[in-house]
């Protein structure tokens, strides 16, 4: 079973609008979790080198770390007064992905938030190198942040394969709707579940025709939402013989602010579920996307 006891915010000082930590404020408010601010401070002028002296390289990098604890304070302070829970924790070292993954181990976190990169010439936001070796390295689930606020009453957007056949653990699946149940039921959401296929894969899951795939399709939906009593049945959307489009423009058609959706590791090699395309895809989704591991995922960042 799925809880948010512990929320991971990845702080940018750089950022104008701290949008990580205002989901996690929102989040916390609703799971009654605690919140942790965290930043992965590095300063090159302040690495070892043979021109530095030691003593003083140790107390300015001290003083660094400190200036960014203080900052992290003054962040968290207003929020403590209502009530919440919120933790502290600044780490020298790099890179950033890294180090998320090693403090999300080390801290038992729940949940891991982190505001993707906004690019003031196409007015949207970007996934960054960090985001994607989090998606390949991190085990907990990873909520990448691109809105700026989530409506009352959101809705969200499972994003499950039950056509995969052998390519990923069958569990997984009922990894990516317990979460979205979960998060279903504290914020009020409305869930929709959504599966595609693309026409290249439709002759080897041993349907002759279109009509057998749907119904085959179907069948295996129903099967996984079994036990998801809270999915409406008029939620879910199959498409067979099309592209991630088909995602893309659901999420416009229903005003979606979260996808939720898995990785599926081979070795060292991450694959999203959702195929190749899955970079240019989640780039032009337009809302919030949340992506979860198996249970069993092992990083290989060393720890």
């Amino acid at each position: 079973m799925f809880s948010i006891d512990h929320i991971l915010v990845v702080m940018d000082a750089q950022a104008s609008h701290q949008r990580a930590m205002q989901r996690g404020l929102w989040l916390a408010q609703h799971f009654n979790a605690q919140l942790e601010l965290f930043v992965s401070h590095y300063d090159p002028a302040l690495a070892d080198g043979p021109l530095l002296n030691k003593t003083v390289q140790r107390k300015a990098r001290t003083a660094s770390i400190e200036s960014k604890k203080q900052w992290l304070e003054e962040q968290a302070a207003p929020h403590r007064k209502e009530g919440l829970e919120i933790d502290i924790d600044v780490v020298w070292g790099k890179p950033l992905h890294d180090e998320v993954t090693r403090k999300s181990v080390r801290c038992g976190t729940d949940l891991v938030l982190k505001a993707t990169e906004y690019q003031s010439k196409i007015h949207r936001t970007l996934f960054t190198n960090s985001d994607w070796q989090l998606i390949r390295e991190c085990p907990a689930p990873v909520w990448f942040v691109k809105l700026d606020e989530i409506v009352d009453k959101p809705r969200f957007i499972a994003a499950v394969d039950p056509m995969s056949g052998n390519e990923k653990p069958e569990y997984l699946n009922e990894d990516i709707l317990a979460v979205a149940t979960e998060l279903q039921c504290n914020l009020e959401a409305q869930l929709h579940v959504a599966n595609w296929m693309a026409p290249s894969i439709d002759s080897q899951m041993g349907a002759k025709t279109a009509a057998e795939f749907r119904k085959l399709q179907q069948d295996r939906m129903n099967q996984l939402l079994q036990k998801f009593t809270s999915v409406d049945v008029t939620n879910v959307h199959l498409a067979a013989g099309r592209d991630y489009t088909f995602l893309l423009e659901l999420v416009n058609k229903l005003s979606a602010q979260l996808v939720v959706m898995g990785s599926v590791a081979r070795g060292r090699m991450q694959r999203l579920v959702l195929g190749s395309t899955a970079e240019h895809m989640l780039d032009q989704l337009q809302c919030d996307v949340l992506v979860v591991k198996a249970d069993d995922f092992l990083t290989p960042v060393r720890l």
